[in-house]
């Protein structure tokens, strides 16, 4: 498996990864209907934003979003907005593969510490984040997806 940035020829299967992991990972925590809506044309990407991650036959089934902080109180702060795989590659390593080389980017574009947002419901991915040595921030917030209030907590990171 490699990881290389994403080239525009990619959006159709970040579209896909989206879609198969959303509806996958975040049944019982999103509404139901939501992910049954779900499409993978449902993403607009920016290919700068993205690592994809793909098997040695060209296959892409990971991706990761990262860049620049959207939070105004850490604008010198990293963020991963987002990291995904479909779903049967799961717990085979690739996610492991893929946050470090998020990271190695994150470091590489020059910020020394990052964040990201996780469901607070989505004790498999918290767990993820913990063991790939990120904390609780000690900060959740609110927001309506799908007409259901759902919360996310903050994970925070620094990069040595």
């Amino acid at each position: 498996m490699t990881v290389r940035p994403a080239k525009p020829a990619d959006a159709a299967a970040i579209g896909k990864i989206y879609c198969d992991s959303w509806k996958a990972a975040y049944r019982g925590i999103v509404p139901q209907d939501y992910l049954d809506a779900l499409t993978p044309d449902d993403r607009t990407i920016n290919p700068a934003n993205y690592l994809v991650l793909e098997t040695e036959e060209g296959v892409v089934f990971g991706l990761a979003n990262l860049g620049s902080s959207r939070d105004k109180e850490r604008p010198d702060w990293g963020e991963l907005r987002a990291i995904y795989l479909l779903p049967e590659y799961w717990r085979k390593g690739s996610g492991t593969a893929l946050f470090q080389a998020a990271e190695a980017e994150l470091r590489r574009r020059g910020y020394a510490r990052y964040f990201l947002w996780v469901f607070c419901e989505n004790a498999r991915a918290r767990r993820f984040y913990e063991k790939m040595g990120m904390r609780p921030a000690g900060r959740d917030q609110p927001f309506t997806l799908g007409g259901k209030e759902l919360w996310e907590c903050r994970y925070e990171k620094e990069l040595l």
